[in-house]
Order: C-alpha cells, then structure tokens, then sequence
C-alpha cells in the first residue's frame, strides 16, 4: 500500500496547455527583459497539488544587458558570451578571482534577474485559469438553503455535501454571506 501512494504523488492529473497571446508575451518582454521562445504554456498537477509549469525563455537580452553595464575584464565577457542563462554567469562570475570588485553590480543582478523562472511563474499565475482538484467529491444538492448551511456552518455540522459547495466558492472567490445577500439565486 505504502508503495502505491509514493507513486501515486508524482503521477500528473491534470495537464493543459495554453497558448500565449501576443500581449502577454510583450508584457512579460517589458517587465523581465526576457522573450519566450515558443508561445507555448504547459501546466500541470499531480495527487501532490502542485502546479508546475513549462515554458523556454530566451535570456540573450538580459545577457547582453549585463555584459553591456559591466566593466567585467575581456577574459570573463568572452566566457560570459557563451552561457545561455543568467545563472551560468552569476555562477562563473563568483568563481573569478576578483568577484569582489563586482559583488554590488551582481548583488543587482542576482535580485533583477538571479531567479527569473519564479518571477515569470508569479507573473502567469496572475493570468491563467484556476486548477482544483478534489481527490474526493459529492454530488451537490440540486436546490440548496444558504441559510441553513450557514446555520450548519457556524454550528459546526456541515453535511459532505454543504463541504463540496463551500470549496467551489471558495475556489470562486466567493462566499455564502454573498450569495445569501442577492436577490434572485433561482437563475
């Protein structure tokens, strides 16, 4: 049993891929100074509830941007040239002898630029639909009384059912006192 359940975290439940529009691959353009290779967005989940994310990102205008406001002797620019990522120069760069001279300048990069991945992953969160996964679930009752399932919620004795509703309102971004406070809930 043990042996099924660890395997059982790491398999995806969920994947879906969405296709960025131009606008939003401009405006992660102006905001991290990195292009996205391919408008392509690939996200999943597995039992672990973790969404993960696949995009390539073209990190030459941020390289060539460092290269540029440095004063970093030819010996480095020209080994900096060939990487790829910023990581790889931030990790070359503190292996130079005299990375004391530049701790300031790679202070500001690291913090512009160290973790660009996360960045543009909190960026995309903003803008991409909401995963919820129930592992599991009950049918909802086709007419319900807010009411008294907020009685049954301050008394602490809410059905699986009244459970189910509350996460997808929750997931909704509302709550019950809303709903309870509109007019017409029939359509």
């Amino acid at each position: 049993m043990a042996e099924y359940n660890r395997n059982k975290s790491k398999k995806i439940v969920i994947y879906a891929e969405f296709l960025l529009d131009k606008h939003e691959i401009r405006e992660i353009f102006e905001k991290f100074r990195v292009k996205i290779k391919d408008d392509r967005l690939v996200l999943s989940k597995g039992y672990e509830n973790e969404l993960h994310y696949e995009f390539e990102l073209d990190q030459t205008e941020i390289i060539k941007e460092i290269i540029n406001r440095s004063d970093f002797p030819e010996e480095l620019s020209k080994n900096i040239n060939d990487y790829q990522e910023v990581k790889e120069i931030l990790d070359i760069v503190d292996k130079f002898d005299k990375k004391d001279k530049y701790s300031s300048f790679l202070k500001e990069i690291n913090e512009k630029f160290g973790d660009i991945d996360t960045k543009i992953k909190e960026f995309l969160s903003s803008i991409i639909p909401k995963f919820l996964y129930f592992s599991e679930y009950y049918i909802l009752q086709g007419k319900v009384s807010i009411e008294q399932i907020i009685q049954r919620k301050n008394n602490n004795k809410l059905t699986n059912s009244d459970q189910t509703l509350i996460a997808l309102l929750n997931q909704a971004e509302t709550e019950l006192v809303l709903l309870k406070n509109q007019k017409n809930m029939k359509n």
